[in-house]
């Protein structure tokens, strides 16, 4: 995945509120890269950011790979979206997380701010994306 980090809930176990667990963990992570850019800026090293998308659905979760490599991880339509929003996140000045309806709607707690309507790939329709 190169310099990516892919997390999932909600397997092997069952975690009902796993796409609230997802939104308050990307906030610890802004936090974290809050202060690490502070660091790097003090020691004048480079500005790093990051983006994360977040999406909910159903995906394929199991050892994937070959006899001599596994690597539990998860597939599908829901995955690939979340990969997409990841992507997006760039493209809106200020915004480092993106979520999907779904996510919105699976959230118990939080504010959730309409970003836009987009196209992405691999989808006929387009997705309505928020951010916190």
């Amino acid at each position: 995945m190169g310099d990516c980090i892919m997390a999932f809930w909600n397997a092997p176990l069952d975690c009902e509120d796993h796409a609230q667990r997802a939104v308050d963990s990307a906030k610890e992570i802004i936090e974290a890269a809050d202060e690490l850019i502070i660091e790097l800026e003090e020691k004048g090293l480079p500005r790093i950011d990051i983006g994360i998308g977040i999406n909910t659905g159903d995906c394929i979760v199991g050892n994937m790979g070959s006899e001599v490599r596994f690597d539990y991880s998860v597939i599908g339509d829901a995955v690939n979206l979340a990969s997409r929003l990841e992507g997006q996140t760039r493209n809106y000045d200020g915004v480092r997380v993106l979520l999907s309806k779904r996510v919105v709607g699976k959230c118990q707690r939080g504010l959730f701010t309409p970003v836009d309507d987009i196209k992405v790939k691999g989808k006929s329709e387009s997705v309505e994306i928020f951010t916190i």
